[in-house]
């Protein structure tokens, strides 16, 4: 994998709307008030919302909760990122359509980038554990070293 393929495939990731993603309609999101005890909305009865701000509901921003929705709708053609926003399966043309054009962009080249991002690691793993390890080999140029590095690559790696 070429440093420009890794530089695409990171700058669809940082487009795309902010993960982890999850299937389904998750949350729910209601203004409050509107004949409500003061402070709640309709979904309260649900738990702690998971978001209070101001939201725009039936065209008028007010304040209002989102919470997660025990039964998320549509699990087999929703998907609902972080931001309790639907990334994939908006029917509403008027907000920018089906999927927001970012989002296009990682779904359509997840299926090109996440088997070539395998195929760095492996390949990345293969030269450790063949070409590096005889580098570092009491044979090898830095066998002195070898023990100190050896035992650095050996630790468990954190994602990052």
């Amino acid at each position: 994998m070429t440093p420009e393929e890794l530089n695409a495939i990171k700058a669809r990731v940082n487009a795309a709307s902010a993960g982890p993603w999850e299937r389904g309609d998750v949350y729910l999101t209601a203004g409050v008030g509107f004949g409500m005890p003061p402070g709640q909305c309709a979904f309260c009865r649900l738990g702690d919302p998971v978001w209070s701000g101001d939201a725009n509901i039936n065209g008028r921003m007010m304040p209002a909760h989102r919470h997660r929705d025990p039964n998320p709708y549509e699990p087999d053609h929703k998907i609902t990122g972080s931001n309790g926003e639907v990334v994939a399966g908006n029917y509403d043309y008027e907000a920018g359509g089906i999927i927001e054009p970012a989002d296009t962009e990682f779904i359509v080249h997840a299926r090109t980038d996440v088997p070539a991002l395998v195929a760095e690691i492996e390949r990345i793993r293969r030269f450790i554990d063949e070409d590096f390890r005889y580098w570092c080999s009491p044979n090898g140029v830095a066998g002195r070293y070898a023990k100190d590095i050896l035992a650095v690559i050996d630790q468990p790696r954190s994602a990052s």
